[in-house]
């Protein structure tokens, strides 16, 4: 009879190959280990406050020295900030800092340009990390995520995209396509969810405009979410383009639009 210890079970039999899950999970542990180790010498949470963290990894997106951008990423992670934090509210805040800075003329557009591709390797990066943590389970369920032509900034909307498939959605992307192009797709599609991108206060009227096009002439009749920077710049947004939600949180997002996703689905 088979002996069921689960230690001697789970042991591997010397020699064998070895699993690539099992490779990433020993790897995993001891990075953490080492990490707890110096963020207990470090003294634990990072120095100065948040806006302060952030501003240096601005800086660091900007210079040509990929040391520097490690090393701020290592410091952070080394003094306790999880994956999580890191991926959903270090590089938006980052990103957010980026083109305020540029606004007020201390950064230049091709400082802010080069920032950006840098930020978005690091959130592909960090992306991949966080999702390791899950298994993906699709249920089906199909959310469309636009950035549509008047609008030049596509990272949130990739972290975006990233966070529904954790959840265990399929996600389309409609990257710089006109209002009449995103209602013709919405049209010949079953999405759950229609999410549009956008950061900017004075895009209120093609958001409008693009928000129309989706209800009348595409038909669709998928429930409509506005996200991005302008949910919190601009009160009452759905109101006043005639979207059903406006919401940058993306569990929200979801619940607001009668979406199941793994989690609810899976057994506790």
């Amino acid at each position: 009879m088979k002996d069921s210890n689960p230690e001697e079970r789970d042991t591997p039999t010397p020699g064998a190959p070895r699993s690539g899950v099992a490779d990433r999970k020993e790897v995993r542990a001891l990075a953490e280990r080492a990490l707890s180790m110096v963020a207990s010498r470090l003294g634990g949470q990072p120095t100065g406050n948040r806006r302060a963290r952030v501003r240096e990894l601005c800086d660091a997106v900007v210079q040509d020295n990929p040391t520097r951008l490690q090393g701020v990423l290592s410091k952070l992670v080394a003094c306790g900030v999880p994956t999580e934090e890191i991926y959903e509210s270090y590089i938006p805040a980052t990103a957010q800092m980026l083109g305020e800075l540029w606004m007020r003329d201390e950064l230049s557009f091709v400082d802010v340009t080069v920032g950006a591709t840098r930020l978005q390797e690091v959130a592909r990066s960090y992306g991949g990390n966080y999702a390791a943590g899950g298994v993906t389970v699709p249920l089906g369920q199909t959310v469309l995520v636009c950035v549509p032509e008047f609008e030049n900034h596509s990272l949130g909307a990739f972290m975006a995209a990233d966070q529904f498939r954790r959840l265990g959605l399929w996600v389309h992307m409609a990257i710089g396509q006109t209002a009449e192009e995103i209602a013709r797709l919405a049209a010949t599609h079953r999405f759950a969810m229609i999410g549009i991108s956008c950061g900017s206060a004075k895009m209120v009227e093609p958001l409008s405009i693009l928000v129309e096009n989706l209800k009348t002439g595409g038909g669709s009749t998928s429930p409509i979410v506005i996200g991005g920077k302008i949910t919190s710049s601009v009160s009452n947004i759905e109101a006043l383009t005639g979207a059903d939600h406006a919401t940058s949180n993306i569990r929200k997002a979801v619940e607001l639009c009668g979406i199941g996703t793994r989690t609810e689905a899976l057994p506790i």
